[in-house]
């Protein structure tokens, strides 16, 4: 991609990787990791003409909390007391809606990739929130500026290639 100066590279995150929900720590983490390295390499290759992209989907019924396992450290739930109900519930009824007519399709996040390899170079978002995302999509249009004035505040112009059209 270097020596073609073009490419895309597309990343699936998550709407979790902007914010964070009880019992989703270890999960948000690994997105919010994943945000920070996209943004940083975003700019690094800015100048080859590579674009980086984050897809960020919110729930969508693939199957993913099924895949979920049951605690063994029990002892360590309980100590939770009536939150330890928590997770349980959360999961059955997020089950239900999942399983429901309101449900997004999947089908939305192969759109947003499409939609993204169809843009012009330099062109694209740094992050495309899609489905139910509960406000991301507000965090991503206020997010992108800030980091881009703290580039400008650190004299790294240069390296504002990557910044959201």
């Amino acid at each position: 991609m270097r020596e073609a100066k073009s490419g895309l590279i597309i990343n699936t995150s998550s709407m979790v990787g902007q914010i964070s929900a009880p019992y989703f720590s270890t999960y948000a983490a690994t997105k919010h990791a994943l945000e920070g390295y996209l943004q940083g390499l975003r700019y690094e290759v800015a100048s080859f003409g590579i674009d980086i992209a984050i897809v960020q989907p919110g729930p969508f019924p693939t199957g993913l909390s099924a895949a979920g396992q049951e605690p063994t450290r029990t002892d360590v739930l309980d100590s939770y007391g009536e939150l330890a109900k928590i997770p349980a519930a959360m999961f059955e009824e997020f089950g239900k809606f999942m399983q429901s007519d309101q449900a997004p399709d999947p089908h939305m996040v192969v759109d947003a990739y499409l939609a993204l390899a169809d843009m012009p170079t330099g062109k694209r978002p740094t992050r495309t929130a899609v489905g139910l995302v509960w406000g991301v999509d507000e965090i991503n249009a206020a997010k992108q500026p800030i980091q881009d004035h703290v580039l400008r505040e650190m004299q790294l112009e240069e390296f504002l290639g990557g910044v959201d059209a």
